[in-house]
């Protein structure tokens, strides 16, 4: 590449997905090479050794699963970060492309912002599991008397969390947050002071959005939060590639 942007292969039989992901990618700074099967992604990640492959789950050739294996498994290649699209969000395809050694999963219902998320959490990610085990999360804000506003949460913490959101925000702002946690029935609600603020750059980040620190937040729902990392550790610890 003669710049410092990402090279993304992008792979779909289906062109009408095809321009839409390509038009997302190239809007927000990265390099795109396309395939339209399997067998054609593989030759091309040979050829071109791209940051990250993403890569339609079901395609009439090979499935995205077994091409992701076969990535992986390539001495030459296994480095190449690989996220999986797939339009059924259900837990089975989630687990056979973590099997495979995927780095991500997005569903194709999924928002630009939640795309955006997935592929900078992929290419972020320096450890041996996937980053996607952790959930996003659906997060409205908004200040007092301000209009709710909505974004993706991730990274939570106990009294943290990133918020990637194309709505503007300045540090020291107090929000009200809202969010869902998987698993769990009752929505989180509490206040949060903007501590930083992340600006999209091809070469540092894909996503813009904010880090927000809880204020105050009561006894019950930092309990639903500890409760929510805890089993989030647990199944990241038990998870084993094939």
């Amino acid at each position: 590449m003669a710049d410092d942007r990402r090279l993304i292969l992008l792979v779909d039989d289906l062109r009408i997905f095809l321009k839409i992901e390509q038009d997302l990618l190239e809007e927000n700074g990265c390099e795109v090479i396309t395939a339209f099967s399997a067998l054609e992604a593989l030759e091309k990640t040979r050829e071109y050794m791209p940051d990250l492959v993403l890569l339609d789950l079901y395609m009439p050739d090979m499935d995205g699963a077994e091409c992701c294996r076969l990535i992986k498994r390539d001495p030459d290649l296994k480095k190449v970060k690989v996220v999986i699209i797939t339009s059924k969000s259900i837990a089975k395809d989630r687990m056979r492309c973590f099997d495979a050694g995927c780095d991500g999963f997005i569903s194709k219902i999924s928002t630009h912002t939640q795309i955006l998320v997935e592929i900078e959490r992929a290419l972020s990610h320096k450890g041996s599991r996937p980053a996607v085990i952790r959930d996003t999360l659906d997060v409205s804000f908004h200040e007092p008397a301000g209009p709710r506003c909505s974004g993706v949460g991730l990274d939570l913490g106990i009294d943290r969390m990133f918020v990637a959101t194309d709505k503007r925000v300045e540090r020291h702002r107090i929000l009200q947050l809202e969010f869902g946690i998987p698993g769990f029935e009752r929505r989180v609600r509490l206040k949060g002071e903007v501590i930083g603020v992340a600006k999209p750059s091809s070469e540092v980040s894909l996503v813009r959005g904010f880090h927000v620190r809880f204020v105050d937040p009561g006894a019950s729902t930092l309990d639903l939060i500890s409760e929510y990392l805890q089993e989030e550790k647990r199944e990241a610890a038990s998870w084993r590639p094939t």
